[in-house]
Formats: C-alpha cells, sequence, structure tokens
C-alpha cells in the first residue's frame, strides 16, 4: 500500500555509523522540545543536526522552497513520531519529500528508538473542481503542485476530452481520486460558484460522505449574494471555522458557502504552502489509519 508505515526494527543508538561528517534534517513540531532534546542526544560528533527554524510569514515567500532544498543537501532525515509532531502536516511533508528524493528516513518515537521507515512516497492524487472562468488562475496553480511538489492532478482543462465522453472522464477521476485517499481541491471564486459543473461535483461529495476529502481554496473575494440560485439548498450542520479543515455537515447547504467565505484568501505564495501541506496532512492520515485498521485485522 503506497505510502503505509513500513519501518525496520528498533534501536536506540543512531542509525548510520562511520567517520564520515553526516548532514541530517529533523523533521519534528517545535512544541515538541524534549522529545528534540532526547534525539540530538544520541547523535555522534560527526553528525550535523539540521533544524529548520521559526520564520516570519511572508505572502510573497514560500516556506517549502527553502525546506525543499535543505532536504536534498542533507544525507538522511530523521522525524520525531509522538507529541505535536505526529499531527503536524509539515512533519508529514518533509517525510514524504525526503522518501520521494531518496534520502534516508528514519522514525525516533516517544521511547528514544530508531527505526528506518521504508514506505513507498505517498500517493499524491488530487481531483480539482472549478469553474471554467477560473481555468488560467487554477492552471497556474496546479501546474506548480505537479512539477515542484510532485502531485497527480486530474485538471479538466489539461485534457483532450471528446464531448460524448467528458462527463464520463471526469466522474472516474473523481471517484479513482477519492478510492485511492486521494482529495478533491475546490478552487473558489463568485464566478466559480455559478458553475453549474461546480455544483455537482461538490454535492456529489457531500452526498457522498466525502466532504472531508475536499479541501477549499478562495480565489478572490465572495459575495454570497451574488451566487445563482442552483446552491439554494437545505441547510446542515454548522461548520467549524479553520482555513482548509472542513467539518463534516449532514448534506450540501448554505452553510458550507458561509464558511468558504470567510476563508482567507489563497492566491499568494504562503496559502499555497498552507494548501500543499494539507493536502499531505489529509492523504497521510487517510493512509496510516488504513494501516492500522489492516494491522488490527490481522491480530484478532
Amino acid at each position: 500500500m503506497s505510502g503505509a508505515s513500513e519501518t525496520s526494527p528498533s534501536e536506540t543508538s543512531f542509525p548510520i555509523s562511520g567517520p564520515g561528517k553526516v548532514r541530517c534534517f529533523i523533521s519534528h513540531a517545535y512544541a515538541d522540545e524534549l522529545l528534540i532534546a532526547r534525539l540530538l542526544a544520541t547523535f555522534p560528533g560527526n553528525v550535523d543536526p539540521i533544524i529548520w527554524p521559526v520564520r516570519t510569514i511572508s505572502a510573497r515567500r514560500m516556506v517549502s522552497d527553502g525546506i525543499v532544498r535543505t532536504i536534498l543537501s542533507c544525507d538522511m532525515l530523521i522525524y520525531l513520531s509522538g507529541g505535536k509532531s505526529s499531527q503536524s502536516p509539515w512533519v508529514a511533508f518533509e517525510r514524504d519529500y525526503a522518501l520521494r528524493a531518496g534520502k534516508r528516513v528514519f522514525r525516533f518515537d516517544a521511547e528514544s528508538r530508531f527505526s528506518e521507515d521504508c514506505s513507498r512516497p505517498l500517493d499524491l492524487r488530487v481531483f480539482t473542481v472549478y469553474g471554467g472562468a477560473d481555468r488560467d488562475s487554477v492552471l497556474k496553480i496546479t501546474r506548480f503542485l505537479r512539477e515542484k511538489r510532485s502531485f497527480s492532478l486530474f485538471v479538466r482543462h489539461e485534457q483532450e476530452l471528446r464531448p460524448e465522453s467528458w462527463q464520463s472522464t471526469v466522474d472516474r477521476a473523481a471517484k479513482d481520486a477519492i478510492a485511492n485517499d486521494g482529495v478533491a481541491v475546490w478552487f473558489v471564486s463568485t464566478r466559480g460558484l455559478n458553475s453549474n459543473s461546480t455544483h455537482w461535483y461538490v454535492s456529489v461529495l457531500c452526498n457522498g460522505d466525502h466532504l472531508d476529502r475536499l479541501l477549499p481554496v478562495k480565489l478572490d473575494t465572495i459575495d454570497l449574494r451574488h451566487v445563482a440560485r442552483v446552491w439554494d439548498l437545505p441547510h446542515g450542520d454548522r461548520l467549524e471555522e479553520a482555513a482548509f479543515d472542513l467539518s463534516v455537515p449532514s448534506s450540501p447547504a448554505m452553510e458550507l458557502l458561509n464558511f468558504v467565505s470567510r476563508l482567507p484568501m489563497s492566491i499568494n505564495r504562503n496559502a499555497l504552502d498552507d494548501l500543499i501541506v494539507s493536502i499531505y496532512r489529509r492523504i497521510y492520515d487517510s493512509k496510516s489509519s488504513m494501516g492500522r485498521a489492516l494491522q488490527e485485522t490481522l491480530k484478532s
């Protein structure tokens, strides 16, 4: 199973020996200071720990660019397993990128044990939902996600679709992404919300209990007074207001649109980072839960 956790037997000593200098990227949540200190205490003198510093967030700069360059310059990566690090989308991203780059990757757990992570990189399957009026804006973003961050995206305007098979091809792509624990990224704008296809796919995701697989990205300011009647839907449960983190409502509803209208704008480079790590987190969590369920099934 792509991305499932596959680790070697655990040991308490630093996993790589030898006289040469070793650059080691440490993937962690900043709140796990004690676990970081325990990890550093195991390092021999020839190991150079690389800990990404806290940076001031800028709308014009992508933090992930610097992280990617630093991981590529390192010989190995160790990620913390436990504490806040287990819930960090950045740890999920850094771990996967190192695996994708062919680096040796190790896990350091709360019992101060090392184990080599032999997993394959995640299957980063993404279906895109957007209105045709937003085609150019969406293509700029999806091109970057594919070429620079290794996502496997279905973008309908990049496909050579025949008129007679257009609908069935797009439907299959949406089902394929969800069936393989991928996500649907919904690029939202006022013009796009008036698209019948946008309404259709968001409604399908809601009605199929897949709203937790939907990540909204707001391209411009949304005025719900200008949204077509096609969105005049029954009210569902209230949604917790948190960017890129949807609670699942009981039905597709105007509350979903109200929630989306309050999201921060997502067209700057820093917000693109938020989208990237949010996709990683959703996919990694889904793969991990499947792996845990399989292990429990085998035990029973």
